[in-house]
């Protein structure tokens, strides 16, 4: 099978650059022709792909979950199947997917797959539309405190892993204004200040956190998490729950499902999906069941 492959570099603090020469000598050792799609830089790395998607029957990332938005952009919606070895400082999409954390492990489940079901599993994707532009995610998308943290949390050097989240909400709480968010659903809506406003398909964000403990990556639905009027001081006591899931019983915090939903807000916000800039406020954001075919576990 004629497989393309893209390594993210400086992933996991270069870590995923040592796994390089060893994925694509896997591979090949299985029978496999590899077509290296690395580039400079992201946007290269995806022009490459595309290019080679009619002609390829897989395409495998390595890198954390930026990589993984990369691949997902190259492939949705063709049965060109995606494979993801995880070696970025989070990987929220590999951990919500079922991937063993164990970037060898997670090579192995692909040849596997290469092997017996190279067809993969069908799994949903979110098709994020703003200002005029679309874009495929797999994980979380959000736009609340969650996303200007992520900005943050993006333009720091120091620390890196999972301590950069925690880091980058410390330098934001104290000057974070709370906007009045619209969410508007299939068959609901929602309005009020919020601080956190998130759309999940797979339901881990920020290296770790299980932000929509329900969200499922096969069910044809969203899970809308809602942080509503909640102060600096409630947050920071509630943010440690989100890593275990059990934020979602705080009686400010809203859990509803959709197929689509649209968000406004009265201040300007950025929207982050997979942990990169996607766009601006208003934003649309709708699951596309079966958008992808991924080299994962079944459910």
């Amino acid at each position: 099978m004629r497989i393309g492959l893209v390594v993210n570099p400086t992933a996991g603090r270069e870590r995923a650059a040592r796994f390089h020469t060893g994925v694509q000598r896997q591979l090949e050792h299985h029978g496999h022709a590899v077509v290296d799609l690395t580039a400079f830089d992201a946007a290269g790395a995806l022009a490459k792909a595309r290019a080679e998607v009619p002609d390829l029957g897989a395409l495998v990332v390595g890198g954390g979950d930026g990589v993984v938005q990369l691949g997902l952009n190259a492939v949705a919606g063709t049965d060109v199947a995606l494979g993801i070895i995880p070696v970025g400082s989070g990987n929220d999409n590999a951990s919500g997917l079922g991937l063993p954390s164990d970037p060898r492990a997670a090579l192995d489940l692909i040849v596997r797959h290469l092997d017996h079901d190279p067809g993969g599993v069908a799994t949903d994707a979110m098709r994020v539309e703003s200002a005029g532009t679309r874009t495929w995610a797999m994980g979380t998308v959000s736009c609340g405190i969650d996303a200007v943290v992520n900005a943050r949390a993006n333009a720091m050097a120091w620390p890196r892993g999972s301590l950069r989240y925690p880091v980058a909400l410390m330098g934001v709480l104290p000057r974070y204004r709370m906007p009045t968010h619209r969410v508007e659903a299939d068959d609901w809506s929602w309005e009020g200040r919020a601080v956190l406003v998130a759309a999940a398909n797979v339901g881990w964000f920020g290296g770790g956190m299980h932000i929509a403990p329900t969200a499922r990556p096969d069910d044809g639905l969203l899970d809308i998490v809602i942080g509503g009027d909640i102060g600096p001081l409630r947050l920071l006591a509630l943010f440690p729950r989100i890593y275990g899931g059990s934020h979602v019983t705080h009686p400010l915090v809203d859990v509803r499902r959709s197929r689509r939903v649209t968000i406004t807000t009265d201040m300007p916000r950025s929207v982050y999906a997979d942990g990169e800039h996607v766009g601006e406020l208003p934003a649309t954001i709708e699951v596309v069941p079966g958008a992808v075919r991924m080299l994962r576990p079944r459910t």
